[in-house]
């Protein structure tokens, strides 16, 4: 199951600075089953610019709410249809059984994308009376962009858990795989979306 795998920077595969690759080997036994770019410190600019470039051009955190939600199911929808090899994917990465990562690992991630999407509707801000002349406003705002660092033991479930509440308050997230060898979330990119948030349908 040995596969080529690509950084990806603003939703493109292969714009990286990597030199050379490191092996992924599954702690299954079953040796090398992906060969990952060797990504340097270089590469953590653009991405980190990338991620603020998406953000300040509105495009998500502008969007309306009934959309985001709509794109947090289509995530969702998309994992459920690769569900198999995403299951596969994160036993071989993980060493867990591959019927415990599809009914848990791979449910947790559409779970936590359904509950956010409804989520999304209802952030808002807060009205208080504190006199009759004073009224006190709290706005709620995207901060910007999230780093997530993911732990080794489930980097699917773990990512698409923390992904979900950054992408539903309209922030711009920028997702660090647990560990160089680990081969789970650059398939589960490419498997759903590209790297991008798909359009509803």
């Amino acid at each position: 199951m040995e596969r080529q795998r690509k950084a990806l920077i603003n939703g493109v595969l292969g714009t990286h600075r990597a030199q050379g690759v490191i092996e992924a080997v599954s702690p299954t036994g079953r040796g090398v089953v992906a060969q990952l770019p060797a990504a340097s410190a270089e590469d953590l600019g653009p991405a980190v610019a990338a991620a603020r470039e998406a953000f300040e051009s509105g495009i998500w955190r502008r969007m309306s709410a009934r959309d985001r939600g709509r794109r947090m199911r289509r995530l969702a929808e998309l994992i459920d249809a690769n569900r198999a090899e995403l299951a596969e994917l994160e036993a071989l990465d993980t060493g867990k059984a591959k019927s415990y990562t599809a009914a848990n690992d791979i449910e947790i991630a559409i779970e936590a994308l359904d509950y956010l999407a409804d989520q999304t509707r209802r952030i808002s801000g807060h009205v208080s009376v504190l006199a009759p002349d004073h009224i006190h406003h709290t706005l709620v705002q995207p901060v910007g962009v999230v780093a997530e660092l993911l732990p080794w033991n489930g980097p699917i479930w773990t990512g698409v858990q923390r992904l979900a509440p950054v992408l539903a308050p309209r922030c711009s997230p920028l997702i660090k795989t647990p560990h160089p060898r680990s081969p789970t979330l650059s398939r589960d990119r490419e498997s759903v979306g590209g790297g991008r948030i798909p359009a509803r349908g």
